[in-house]
């Protein structure tokens, strides 16, 4: 189940980028690097485009699984919980206002929407911060311990000590379900926590625990209008921007190694005249995670 709708590095594209300067992550440097022409990345922002990729979610089945599990990975207050809610309302328009995962609590919700026929989408969200406003962290031993399946609902991680097998939240034989089948990171673009070295090294660790057990994994950049307010007026602009390509999509990807088509920028909560332009930035990332986990329970 593919987005279907963007391309990287692209020659052409049907959005005319301007030549308004833009800014990087962080929120600061605005103006840095002028706009490119052509976007890097093209995106289909019709109507039709927009219904497609409802209908894809709405009518998504995983397979080999009856729900697919993604974990959702980052620092307090990146835009966690209000990427579900905002995916939830430009698929339907109901509000999950879901609780974002406190210090380093690990929390489960099942993503409550209409699919076809009035089923509900077989997706499940697991949440958990990893790295909490006073500098604690999950520990790689336990993101592990998360990706197999594990840790059970509404664990709190002990920073200096693993989860035992003795332990009442641990999970001893976990089932297909109760594993993560698709790794989603999420990183503030109004932070200046964005680019600090701690923030990305447990990044990088998530991501080596992920591609060491072959599970897809996806970076989500929240809060895109403290990017430039070149995109604050243009959503569609995002995509021209050569501080967000530079900072992002080459800070990210090196670090990581989650490469440039994985990275998606959003705008949660968006409110306004650009909403359906949102929505489309919301679905390509949601319809990305949605293929990468089916892909990985197929193989």
């Amino acid at each position: 189940m593919g987005g279907g709708h963007s391309t990287d590095n692209s020659g052409s594209g049907n959005t005319n980028c301007g030549n308004t300067n833009t800014g990087n992550i962080g929120g600061s440097n605005i103006g840095s690097l002028p706009a490119q022409n052509i976007p890097w990345r093209e995106v289909d922002w019709s109507d039709s485009a927009l219904a497609e990729l409802v209908t894809r979610v709405k009518t998504f089945k995983p397979k080999g699984a009856s729900q697919l599990r993604v974990l959702l990975y980052g620092p307090a207050g990146s835009g966690k919980s209000a990427f579900v809610d905002s995916v939830a309302g430009a698929v339907d328009g109901q509000s999950v206002t879901l609780t974002e995962a406190g210090g380093t609590a690990f929390t489960s919700h099942t993503l409550k929407l209409k699919g076809d026929k009035d089923t509900k989408i077989p997706v499940v969200f697991n949440d958990v911060t990893w790295l909490s406003e006073d500098g604690r962290g999950v520990g790689a031993e336990d993101v592990r311990l998360i990706l197999k399946g594990h840790v059970k609902d509404n664990y709190m991680f002990n920073p200096v000590k693993a989860l035992q097998q003795c332990d009442d939240f641990y999970r001893k034989d976990p089932c297909v379900d109760h594993k993560v089948h698709v790794v989603v990171c999420f990183l503030d673009a109004k932070s200046a926590n964005a680019n600090d070295s701690t923030v990305l090294q447990k990044l990088k660790e998530m991501m080596d625990a992920a591609t060491d057990l072959g599970i897809p994994h996806v970076a989500i950049v929240s809060h895109i209008d403290h990017i430039s307010a070149q995109i604050q007026d243009d959503i569609k602009k995002v995509f021209c921007s050569q501080d967000f390509q530079t900072e992002v999509n080459g800070k990210v990807q090196c670090r990581s190694g989650i490469p440039p088509n994985n990275i998606f920028p959003v705008w949660n909560h968006y409110a306004g005249a650009q909403e359906q332009e949102a929505h489309i930035l919301l679905l390509e990332a949601f319809g990305s995670m949605l293929s990468l986990g089916d892909d990985f329970l197929t193989v």
